[in-house]
């Protein structure tokens, strides 16, 4: 096909694009090693560069792809990538993007407000909620713990989360010291 975009029907367009679906088309091909007509499904060029993302081994090759890649957030989610009914879900008035996007700062503070009272505030659970959270409140305040040492000696404070806010290597580094340890989430323990 020897046409510009500018003189592509958008039918036309959309299938250069996103490929013929399961239609099928007969097609020449000739190159130096081989001339020949074929019949097949043509992939498109976005499917394409998905497909070669995905499948690659390459860092150069996923670098020249994500030339051609923007990010846009998602319309209904706003970038949180969670469902509208899971950010519904709230501790405290906070849902789970809005604890997950707190520095470890904010998150040490956040959570120490479950079950101590300081400076007159608490966020007080039932005994339902005491029995279900206890064994995760204490999970979670180990971890800041240590994360809050751990920048201590580092002098950063990036969130927990990519947000922006700190070094990728630092954050590179948290994810890969907290992998290691159990989540109660997770791991239920033998009886």
């Amino acid at each position: 096909m020897e046409r510009t975009k500018s003189k592509l029907t958008k039918k036309q367009l959309d299938i250069v694009l996103f490929g013929s679906g399961e239609r099928r088309y007969n097609m020449n091909w000739e190159s130096d090693r081989f001339s020949g007509d074929f019949n097949s499904v043509y992939e498109g060029v976005v499917p394409n560069l998905e497909r070669r993302y995905r499948e690659t081994e390459s860092d150069y090759i996923r670098s020249e792809i994500e030339r051609y890649m923007r990010i846009y957030p998602c319309p209904v989610c706003l970038g949180k990538r969670l469902k509208p009914e899971v950010l519904a879900i709230t501790v405290a008035d906070k849902n789970i993007h809005e604890v997950s996007s707190m520095t470890v700062e904010e998150s040490a503070k956040f959570f120490a407000l479950f079950g101590s009272v300081k400076a007159g505030e608490r966020i007080k659970l039932s005994i339902t909620e005491e029995k279900i959270a206890s064994a995760v409140l204490k999970e979670i305040k180990n971890r800041l713990s240590f994360l809050e040492q751990f920048e201590k000696r580092v002098g950063s404070s990036p969130s927990l989360h990519h947000s922006g806010r700190g070094p990728d290597r630092d954050l590179r580094l948290y994810r890969g010291v907290l992998q290691p340890h159990p989540s109660p989430l997770l791991v239920s323990p033998a009886r």
